[in-house]
């Protein structure tokens, strides 16, 4: 057997360590990564509703966030070429909620669209002002042959939210 020299043993550590990372969590067959083009948190949002939501076309946009529509994002949204994803945690007792984007782009897989979001609260050995909030967030992405949002909580690996086009 050959043994490594001095300057080697790095080298190998840091190999057995990127392969060992890459087991853990490898790329599954089939993912096929989708760009975030635009997205927005707020911790007042303009969209009424709780959970997971899509927006397939301006009117339906329009129709739920009335005038708020026009401002949410920094660039006007392409309607023919893309979809608007929104996830709320619903109205929350203080500040200190939020959701995070975990990544530059999401993952479909089938007819799936996958959203992994961490979902912030505050800690309990913090003050938080108590003010009603409503923590949001909305991301822009190419239309695809894909059908369903997943929202998933990345901390916990766990669904928290779903829509479908057409609901």
């Amino acid at each position: 057997m050959r043994r490594l020299s001095a300057c080697g043993r790095p080298l190998a550590a840091l190999t057995l360590a990127a392969l060992a990372s890459a087991c853990a969590h490898p790329p599954r067959m089939g993912d096929t990564p989708v760009p975030v083009l635009q997205q927005r948190h707020a911790t007042q949002c303009p969209w009424p509703g709780e959970g997971a939501a899509l927006f397939d076309d301006e009117a339906a946009w329009r129709r739920t966030l009335g005038e708020a529509a026009a401002s949410v994002f920094e660039a006007p949204v392409d309607w023919a070429g893309q979809r608007v994803l929104a996830y709320s945690m619903g109205t929350q007792p203080s500040l200190g909620y939020g959701i995070e984007l975990l990544a530059a782009q999401v993952v479909q897989r089938g007819e799936v669209l996958r959203l992994p979001v961490r979902l912030q609260r505050p800690s309990p050995d913090r003050m938080h002002g108590a003010a009603l909030t409503q923590p949001c967030l909305f991301v822009v992405v190419p239309k695809g042959s894909w059908r369903t949002l997943e929202v998933g909580d990345a901390d916990g690996d766990v669904q928290i939210g779903t829509a479908r086009i057409g609901r």
